[in-house]
C-alpha cells in the first residue's frame, strides 16, 4: 500500500544575479510551493528562509510575516 503523506527536505544557495535562467527555474518551485498550499494539500510546514533582496522587498515581506505571527530578523547587508 502506498504512503498518503510523504515528507520533502531540501537546502538551497543560489546567486540569482549569476543569470536569469536559476531566478526563472526558482520561481517555477515557489509557484508549484504557492500551488499546493493554496489547494490544501500540505499538512505542515516547517522552514528557514535566508534570502537577500531590495529594502522596500524586505519590508513587504516583514509585514506579511507579521500578520501570520511569525518572528523575522532584518540585517543590513
Amino acid at each position: 500500500m502506498a504512503a498518503v503523506e510523504q515528507r520533502i527536505e531540501f537546502s538551497f544557495t543560489s546567486n540569482l544575479l549569476a543569470g536569469a535562467d536559476a531566478a526563472d527555474r526558482y520561481a517555477a518551485l515557489f509557484k508549484a510551493l504557492y500551488m499546493v498550499l493554496d489547494e490544501r494539500q500540505i499538512s505542515y510546514l516547517q522552514g528557514t528562509l535566508k534570502l537577500v533582496a531590495d529594502a522596500a522587498a524586505v519590508e513587504h515581506l516583514r509585514l506579511l510575516l507579521d500578520d501570520l505571527g511569525v518572528s523575522a530578523t532584518v540585517r543590513d547587508v
